[in-house]
């Protein structure tokens, strides 16, 4: 069983999308996808097949399993918008095909014929459409992906090379920023030709090419075994990754950690050093005070000395002036002794 949806892309007088207010026959619409459904999505009404596939044009496809899974990968990868009121989903094919128009809740069954128009808009790229196949391949990964335009794989493409242009920067030719331009990053990072001598070496690579999808092939064949093994193989490579990516982040927050403690112990280190310089210094101020203070008793010390000894030379002084005032008296007296008896023997 088939399954068909169509964007609206009707406007009012002033250029504003009408679709939400919902779908009125004649309205322009644009055919965006087409997809074949499993035998078992298939059982159903045609309003719970419709449900189904709004799922699929409005959720992650990491949300979904099977062949929902598939068509909401597929038309994430168009680039398309969500599924909104005024949309129609058809749902068989022939004589038993169902159309429906997006409601706020529930669609509604139409009848007449559809005018459908291949006009682009953002998030609307009718079908058939061309797809460009974007292969890249590095010493970890070998992806291919589709992409609405080359403009897109490309913008893609430089966004890889940017998270990567540390391991060429600096090399000849190769600017240590990536450019502006996408397709000029990808030039200097692969090399003109994608696959040699680009900086990056022969290890890393791509290609793109542009893939005709024409109707009635369906955009999107039912999920297989092996696409599920492949996409369960994705899946634990990239939560194999993402651990990897953890190990590393905890990693390199145990160095910044150990980093930070050994800035922490440096500075600690220069604290000490500069604490210990302010300790000699003051232990040099002190002993500087201290020899003053030696060389003033000192010099005290020879003062009083010098004292003593001018004491003592006094004292010897007064003592001989002392011994001379006592001779002097002896000798006054002596002579007043002799004096008086000369006297005496004058008045005899």
């Amino acid at each position: 069983m088939r399954a068909s949806v169509y964007h609206n892309i009707a406007r009012d007088d002033h250029g504003r999308l009408i679709n939400f207010d919902g779908y009125q026959p004649g309205q322009p619409l644009v055919h965006v996808l087409e997809a074949d459904i499993d035998p078992g999505l298939g059982d159903g009404t045609p309003e719970e097949l419709a449900e189904r596939i709004f799922a699929a044009c409005n959720l992650a496809p990491n949300k979904l399993t099977g062949c929902l899974r598939t068509i909401a990968t597929a038309y994430r990868h168009r680039g398309l918008r969500n599924q909104s009121p005024g949309d129609v989903t058809a749902i068989g094919d022939g004589d038993t095909r169902v159309v429906m128009s997006v409601d706020s809740f529930g669609f509604t069954r139409i009848t007449g014929a559809l005018n459908t128009v291949a006009v682009s808009r953002h998030g609307t790229l009718p079908w058939p459409a061309p797809v460009w196949m974007l292969h890249r391949w590095d010493r970890h990964d070998d992806v291919v992906t589709p992409h609405p335009t080359d403009e897109h794989a490309i913008r893609q493409l430089a966004g890889h090379a940017r998270s990567s242009w540390a391991a060429v920067a600096g090399q000849p030719g190769v600017p240590a920023t990536p450019p502006l331009a996408d397709q000029d990053t990808v030039d200097l990072y692969y090399g003109p030709d994608g696959s040699e001598g680009g900086p990056c070496g022969d290890e890393e690579g791509y290609s793109l090419h542009r893939v005709e999808l024409a109707s009635p092939t369906p955009a999107v064949p039912p999920l297989t075994a092996e696409r599920d093994a492949a996409t369960a193989q994705a899946e634990r490579a990239a939560a194999d990754r993402a651990a990897a990516e953890r190990a590393r982040d905890t990693a390199l927050g145990e160095r910044d950690t150990a980093r930070e403690h050994a800035r922490d112990a440096a500075e600690t280190a220069r604290a000490a050093e500069r604490d210990r310089d302010r300790l000699a210094e003051d232990l040099t101020r002190a002993r500087e005070e201290l020899a003053g203070q030696r060389r003033e008793r000192d010099d005290a010390a020879q003062q009083a000395a010098r004292a003593a000894a001018e004491r003592d030379i006094a004292r010897g002084q007064a003592e001989t002036a002392e011994t001379a005032r006592r001779e002097a008296e002896t000798q006054r007296d002596t002579a007043l002794a002799e004096a008086r008896a000369a006297r005496d023997r004058k008045n005899r």
